[in-house]
């Protein structure tokens, strides 16, 4: 066993403890501890709004979640206004997502609210450390997409472009 100076050293443990601060800093901020959402729950309200009409099980593939997981997620965002659910005309066993006005509009105070703290927390980093930062961690995601077996266009990140990518269906 090695010193917990060893430890600190653990990208995973340091990604991981950043995230996990990175969301209670949202969570205050905007108050979520007394809404009805979480953080945790963002993804799922984004993707229903980015892939509007999508199934709850495109919804799982697309952010790499288990089924019970998203099913139990999306039923509380239903049970609170921020989407809907409505039969595919063509598969009536199939429920579609669909986000409302009431997720749009948190979805943008979310959007604003991260990049005020984005701006904060880089605030002293030049931006020419951030673009490497960037770069390298896209070259991360790429790596660990490929070790999980992440195939191109199934997820709504595409670490190759940068970008956020459109769904495939």
């Amino acid at each position: 066993m090695g010193s917990i100076e060893h430890y600190k050293s653990y990208f995973g443990l340091k990604f991981g403890m950043v995230m996990k601060h990175f969301s209670e800093i949202i969570n205050r901020r905007m108050n979520l501890e007394k809404s009805d959402i979480s953080f945790e729950q963002f993804p799922l309200l984004l993707v229903s709004k980015m892939f509007e009409g999508c199934s709850m099980q495109e919804i799982a593939r697309i952010t790499h979640r288990d089924k019970a997981g998203v099913l139990r997620g999306l039923r509380s965002l239903e049970k609170h206004g921020y989407i809907v659910f409505k039969s595919d005309k063509n598969d009536l066993r199939k429920r579609l997502v669909y986000s409302t006005k009431k997720s749009h509009d948190l979805t943008l105070k979310i959007m604003d609210e991260v990049q005020k703290i984005e701006k904060e927390l880089f605030s002293g980093i030049s931006e020419s450390e951030l673009d490497a930062f960037y770069k390298t961690l896209d070259k991360i995601g790429q790596k660990c997409s490929e070790m999980a077996n992440v195939k191109p266009g199934t997820s709504w990140y595409d670490f190759n472009d940068g970008l956020i990518c459109k769904y495939k269906g």
